[in-house]
């Protein structure tokens, strides 16, 4: 038996799945304040406390980037010994009303480093971390039950990070979670409606109109959305398609490295180092493109610049307070 039960439950009245973890609660938080003169936090992804059991993939250091402390690897794919979910139910239960929490949940270490994220690190070490993520995702796509792997990041207590040590975190699940859901089910009524692609089209005027746009290359465009979910909401979105982030190319790889470092530089320029989630928004894993209609894989990254009150809380409705015009209008400024 886990000992971390969980279970997804399907609201009634919503019609959306809701994850129970109670074992989660348990988990460790760093306060992240200052340690005393002289000493050092107790970190617990130092190359030297990770135990080999808890290791699940790495990339190499193999041309001897220098860090902090020598290491072997640039980056590190562990177990969360606090899941959400796990693969231990023996024969999950996957039918009805809840189901098992069934599933996996892992870490990916962006650095041996404690302080530095994508903001600091060069294209190479960037990379690192998207080809474990790619490594992971073809992974635990494959395992049995699994519609859907998310990746993500959180920085900052106030984005829901319990360690200051960055890294990321890949949920596979057995369910294809609301959100994506709806992102699919948007891009069917467009196509239903309009018999075109909803990204496609929505690339296509985010460039004619281009006040929002932050960056662009022959691969990518990072542009603040018509209607942000945060202030300074930033979105990474493929030109070319592909609805799976699996699908991501050799070429898109060198790209984003480079696109991903040059965002979170100025989003911390702007924004003053501000908490934030950041998403890879991709299809469920067996999805067909024909069920697709025209979605695209692409990042969402969101800053935490203000606490919901009663009116976002109340009714779901995203309270912005910077037009993402002039948003992307700052961000587009070199230092």
């Amino acid at each position: 038996m886990s000992n971390f039960p969980s279970e997804l439950r399907l609201g009634s009245l919503s019609n959306r799945w809701v994850l129970i973890a109670s074992g989660r609660a348990n988990r460790p938080h760093d306060d992240w304040k200052p340690s005393p003169q002289g000493s050092k936090r107790e970190d617990p992804f130092d190359p030297k406390r990770v135990h080999p059991d808890e290791i699940t993939d790495q990339i190499p250091n193999s041309d001897g980037t220098k860090y902090e402390e020598p290491s072997t690897w640039k980056a590190l794919a562990l177990k969360n010994v606090y899941p959400l979910v796990t693969p231990d139910h023996g024969n999950p239960k996957l039918t009805g009303n809840p189901i098992d929490g069934y599933g996996f949940h892992e870490l990916v270490i962006h650095s041996p480093d404690l302080d530095k994220n994508f903001e600091d690190f060069t294209p190479e070490q960037t990379r690192a971390v998207l080809e474990l993520y790619l490594k992971r995702y073809n992974r635990l796509s494959h395992e049995p039950h699994i519609k859907h792997v998310q990746i993500f990041t959180n920085r900052g207590i106030e984005a829901g990070a319990s360690i200051p040590h960055p890294h990321s975190q890949i949920v596979a699940l057995p369910i294809a979670p609301p959100y994506i859901q709806d992102l699919i089910d948007a891009a069917g009524e467009h196509s239903k409606q309009h018999d075109s692609d909803i990204c496609e089209e929505e690339l296509a005027k985010e460039i004619h109109d281009s006040t929002r746009i932050v960056h662009e290359d022959s691969n990518f465009l990072v542009y603040c959305p018509y209607a942000p979910h945060a202030d300074y909401h930033i979105r990474i979105m493929p030109k070319q398609l592909g609805s799976h982030f699996h699908e991501i190319t050799e070429q898109q790889m060198e790209h984003l490295s480079e696109i991903i470092n040059l965002t979170f530089r100025r989003l911390d320029r702007i924004a003053g180092i501000p908490p934030y989630n950041a998403f890879i928004r991709t299809a469920p894993v067996h999805a067909t493109e024909e069920q697709l209609c025209g979605f695209r894989w692409h990042i969402d990254i969101i800053p935490h610049l203000s606490t919901p009150g009663g009116l976002e809380i109340s009714t779901g409705l995203d309270v912005i307070t910077v037009f993402p015009e002039d948003a992307a209008h700052a961000l587009r400024q070199d230092s």
